[in-house]
């Protein structure tokens, strides 16, 4: 078996580089069944199956979905959000769902799952993990937790995710794969390395494409070194893609002062794309220019952060919108209820989606008006009496305009790895629980801080604020 590693650093087109091996193996003459593409995106697997000729292939997919089906489990039997609130109520312990960038509103139950999957995913005994954490809650309560939980699937015949990828470990996925490629490998855990080589029994070429320096999801047990280890395992070869059609040159050169703080990586050369660029610091957000009309991408390291910037751009009566967490102004159902009631204004006509959202947030009135198709008698009265709104939002709905589409993104690091932005504003901020995994774990905050730097095309504006993460040494 021949073991190619691909490191793909920012905006070198790894995903497209591995689509394009994908077709070249269709081409060579490999049947496409015998060939299987694992991402972490669908929309990476939906090209992939694009390039294969193929409508669908229960070899193309994410390695979640490729477990569960190879499994033949029904969705019902997955444990959800839902199922996860019934345990709740069982054990007494309040969960909501929420990840770690959520972290003011994450509760005990949450920190004990997260500990838990991580355990299983890096094969390590779960007391001994929560010993080597911020230990939440109590080690009695976490203890009864762990126990409970396992006990609670059995009864039910639940399956969570780990629980997939350790029944495919252990021999529940097919092996009659020649070719098989595996995308954003840095984000594998030990267990889905495990499963990968369960995969690879038979094959006869083997391709990972990832970026270590990009790995980011060490808390729920990737392993950043998983491809060099693989690689080296196999004793197959690597290649690094030399140009990155993404970061101007200011940007490559502070992401790359950044990223040297890494211990142990592997040293990726590449070029910037030629363009200067623009790198600039800042206080506060109160001093950082923002405008409607230019691609800009507002990043922060938790929602809690993120909301700071929010808030600032509600007061200047500035359309955006959110790419994770809640829902933003632009994108809650006041504004969807609100842009209903424009097209009505305007001599626009309703679709049934249009009248069900101004209906939702719609007064006494308005809904008898919807109710007896008297449009006119909707906007006699202005937008803020004919829809029931919060008052603190009236102000802004009247000074912008939601029917335009806004330029500027807000998210979370995580939330926004593989995005990109012609201007990109980087959060410095942490919380207190980021702060100590910045001195606990410092190699993974510099990865996490990397991702941040490396998602502008030209601007990149740095906010310093209070208790920042230092990014200059």
């Amino acid at each position: 078996m021949h073991v190619r590693a691909i490191y793909g650093p920012p905006g070198t087109g790894k995903t497209t580089e591995l689509l394009r091996l994908v077709q070249y193996t269709r081409e060579t003459g490999v049947q496409a069944e015998q060939i299987a593409f694992l991402s972490f995106t669908r929309a990476a697997a939906s090209e992939a199956l694009s390039r294969l000729g193929l409508k669908r292939s229960d070899n193309v997919s994410t390695i979640h979905a490729m477990a569960f089906r190879s499994l033949r489990l029904k969705q019902a039997q997955v444990v959800d959000h839902i199922k996860l609130r019934e345990f709740s109520k069982v054990t007494g312990i309040p969960i909501v769902g929420k990840s770690p960038e959520d972290d003011e509103e994450r509760t005990d139950g949450d920190a004990y799952l997260d500990l838990l999957n991580y355990a299983r995913n890096t094969f390590s005994h779960p007391s001994e993990v929560y010993e080597t954490s911020d230990r939440p809650g109590t080690r009695a309560e976490y203890e009864m937790f762990v126990s409970a939980y396992a006990n609670w699937k059995k009864t039910y015949g639940y399956y969570d995710f780990t629980d997939m990828l350790e029944r495919a470990s252990s021999g529940a996925v097919r092996q009659g794969i020649e070719v098989l490629f595996v995308d954003e490998a840095q984000d594998l855990s030990p267990l889905q390395w495990r499963v990968i080589e369960r995969l690879t029994k038979r094959a006869h070429q083997v391709f990972v494409a990832g970026d270590d320096d990009q790995a980011i999801y060490a808390w729920s047990g990737a392993d950043p070194h998983g491809m060099a280890k693989f690689c080296s395992k196999h004793k197959g070869d690597s290649v690094v893609l030399s140009l990155s059609h993404r970061l101007p040159v200011a940007v490559h050169q502070k992401s790359q002062s950044l990223i040297r703080r890494v211990l142990f990586r592997v040293d990726k050369k590449f070029d910037s794309c030629g363009r200067s660029g623009t790198v600039r610091n800042h206080g506060s957000m109160a001093s950082v220019d923002v405008e409607h009309g230019e691609d800009t991408l507002v990043l922060a390291r938790t929602h809690s952060i993120l909301r700071e910037a929010e808030n600032a751009l509600i007061d200047r009566r500035i359309p955006y919108v959110r790419e994770s967490g809640r829902p933003g102004m632009f994108q809650n159902r006041y504004a969807v209820g609100l842009r209903s009631y424009n097209k009505i204004r305007d001599g626009k006509r309703l679709s049934d989606s249009d009248r069900s959202a101004l209906f939702t947030v719609g007064s006494r009135e308005t809904k008898a008006a919807l109710e007896r198709n008297d449009y006119m008698a909707v906007v006699a009265f202005p937008f803020y009496i004919a829809i029931e709104m919060p008052h603190r939002v009236i102000d802004y709905y009247q000074e912008v305009d939601v029917d335009v589409e806004p330029t500027i993104r807000l998210s979370t690091i995580h939330a926004a790895k593989g995005h990109e932005a012609n201007r990109v504003i980087v959060l410095t901020n942490m919380t207190n629980r980021v702060a100590d995994n910045a001195h606990t774990k410092p190699d993974d905050e510099i990865r996490v801080w990397y991702v941040a730097l490396t998602r502008s095309k030209d601007v990149l504006d740095i906010v310093e604020g209070y208790n920042g993460y230092n990014l200059d040494n």
